[in-house]
């Protein structure tokens, strides 16, 4: 850009700049701005500022296309998280099917257990509410594993120290809770992720169709297992 002379003090200043420096250092002077510059000169003005704010450099046009790109990264997850992670199954609902191996060494699939109730406890030998509640599954266990129920109980290692089968089977002695015992190597994203389980305990009553009875979470009155476990047997 061109510069031009002040017709006050004679400096010469950029064009653009003219008028400001008219305003800010010779505000007495009352000169006449509109005749400052020439129409010419204010065309090359705007044209100038038009390109300043639309100019983008290389780095901040990178800068744009890497931004559009997360977005769209960020927008096609979103959309797809539905169909990433399945919904936990709900009451009513068939119990997703899965195949585990019990601590002494028997692989166990749910599917073959269909014409049967099942009794799954998501649990952890270090929380303390599985612990508070091992005594009640223990009391209600004789009677209705006598009455055709199967017992399971999925450790998913949810806190402490890493479980093993022989903390497990330490667990089982000291509480008097004989059934299966499985350790899933997935934790919280293995089984427990398919029914919804997110804290331990929580248990499931499956009906004998295969059917989800009841999930009860949390430390549970021994009344709420009783009714769960004898609608799944129909009495």
């Amino acid at each position: 850009m061109a510069t031009k002379k002040c017709p006050v003090c004679g400096v010469s200043v950029k064009t653009e700049n003219l008028e400001r420096h008219l305003r800010n250092q010779h505000p007495k002077d009352q000169v006449d701005l509109s005749e400052t510059l020439t129409e010419e000169e204010r065309e090359a003005i705007r044209e100038k500022k038009s390109a300043g704010r639309t100019g983008l450099t290389r780095g901040g046009r990178r800068i744009i296309v890497v931004a559009a790109i997360v977005l769209v990264v960020v927008i096609g997850l979103a959309a797809a998280l539905p169909y990433l992670i399945p919904p936990p199954a709900p009451v009513g609902n068939p119990a997703p099917n899965w195949t585990l191996t019990s601590t002494d060494g028997v692989t166990i699939t749910l599917s073959a257990w269909r014409g049967s109730p099942v009794l799954i406890e998501f649990m952890d030998v270090d929380c303390p509410y599985c612990q508070q509640e091992a005594p009640t599954l223990g009391s209600i266990y004789p009677n209705y594993s006598g009455r055709g129920v199967q017992f399971v109980s999925i450790d998913i290692n949810f806190e402490g120290q890493a479980d093993t089968a022989a903390r497990i089977a330490t667990f089982q002695s000291t509480y008097n809770t004989p059934w299966p015992y499985c350790l899933d190597p997935q934790g919280i994203q293995g089984v427990a992720a398919k029914y919804g389980a997110t804290s331990t305990p929580t248990s499931f009553i499956i009906n004998k169709d295969g059917t989800i009875g009841a999930k009860l979470v949390g430390v549970q009155p021994v009344a709420n297992f009783i009714s769960a476990l004898n609608s799944a047997l129909g009495g």
